[in-house]
């Protein structure tokens, strides 16, 4: 005789669609904290193709602040056009089925920044400038970070010498100041970065004072990096061999800032033995030990293994686009060709990576 079933305590659809999302973004946010850019975008890719599914059968049950993490975190790490577009499919989506609120006009303006990366909109900034931050919770904390400092980034861009990014950052951090001091925080470190690094990739801006360096840097090898970063775009070649000689000693590999002295290194020995000595002039290690230094860092390290790929992915892209320009047509690649260049000087800054700065600048 058959039993009659008892009730399921399987999890319904809706908590396992919440399930998923949930388990993908932790691994986001840890790959995210790890510098690992392609499975951000890997995770991500998951997470927002899923969801167009559920939505086009009509069972998605998320809401956005469910899923802004997804759509945060690709921008953040863009290389190609596809998370762009899927990012932003999906948040027009979602954001459909709910009211306007603080964290749709954030997302919405980001997006702006970064798909019409060539077009100005005075709206943006009375936009952010009313925000509110009414969505920000304590588990959002490593998106709501990414959201923010990243769109000061981008505002910053625009224009660097203007007053916008800076009222912006500002506003935020008044709003964070009884909410989260550790956001608030990052608010500051990257507006008092900003306004430290116009002193060295704007022309007419005068360098930042001593007591402005001081107050950002925590370690005296940080404040010698900016002082080479200076040197070099002066082309002061003297001053920038005194700085390196005086940082190559107090850096281990291990450092963060290694890869940067490392880099610098090898344009001074570039400059000294092809440019003025012939290759005579003794300067450290020969290129070809210096070079496979330089390459065992960057294997070891996430963060600079993506970079490779976005700067590698702009330079194929504008190959491309220079190909078909040169053959009589526009193609919609160069638009991307300018995001890339942005995301890159950007991400240039944010590691005080001088030559992809200039790299990129070309």
């Amino acid at each position: 005789m058959n039993r009659p079933l008892e009730d399921s305590c399987e999890p319904t659809g809706e908590e396992l669609q919440r399930i998923a999302i949930q388990h993908l973004r932790e691994q986001s946010r840890a790959a995210h904290y790890d510098g690992d850019g392609a499975l951000v975008n890997h995770l991500c890719a998951i997470a927002l193709t899923n969801t167009q599914r559920w939505i086009e059968q009509n069972v998605c049950h998320l809401s956005l602040h469910d899923l802004y993490w997804a759509i945060v975190f690709p921008l953040y790490w863009l290389t190609d056009q596809f998370m762009l577009r899927t990012a932003t499919d999906v948040f027009n989506t979602i954001a459909k089925r709910e009211n306007e609120n603080d964290l749709t006009q954030a997302v919405t303006q980001t997006i702006f920044l970064i798909e019409d990366c060539l077009e100005k909109r005075e709206d943006v900034v009375q936009v952010l400038n009313s925000v509110k931050l009414s969505w920000l919770t304590d588990a959002s904390v490593c998106e709501d970070t990414v959201l923010l400092t990243f769109t000061i980034e981008l505002l910053w861009y625009r224009d660097p010498t203007g007053d916008s990014w800076q009222s912006i950052a500002k506003h935020w951090q008044k709003e964070l100041s009884t909410r989260s001091a550790s956001l608030g925080g990052e608010l500051q470190r990257t507006r008092q970065r900003l306004a430290l690094q116009n002193g060295l990739v704007i022309l007419g801006v005068p360098a930042s004072r001593d007591s402005d360096l001081d107050a950002y840097f925590s370690r005296p090898v940080e404040k010698r990096l900016y002082a080479a970063w200076n040197a070099l775009l002066q082309c002061n070649w003297e001053a920038l061999e005194k700085h390196i000689r005086e940082i190559v000693g107090t850096v281990s590999f291990e450092d963060p800032v290694a890869l940067c002295i490392a880099d610098l290194h090898n344009v001074f020995r570039f400059h000294i033995h092809y440019r003025e000595n012939g290759g005579k002039k003794d300067f450290g290690d020969s290129e070809i030990i210096s070079l496979t230094r330089r390459w065992v860092h960057t294997i070891n390290r996430k963060v600079e293994i993506f970079s490779e790929l976005r700067e590698n992915k702009l330079r194929s892209l504008s190959a491309q686009v220079s190909k078909k320009r040169a053959n009589g047509s526009l193609h919609n690649d160069h638009i991307h060709c300018f995001r890339l260049v942005m995301l890159c000087k950007v991400n240039a800054l944010r590691v005080w990576d001088a030559l992809t700065w200039i790299e990129a600048s070309r």
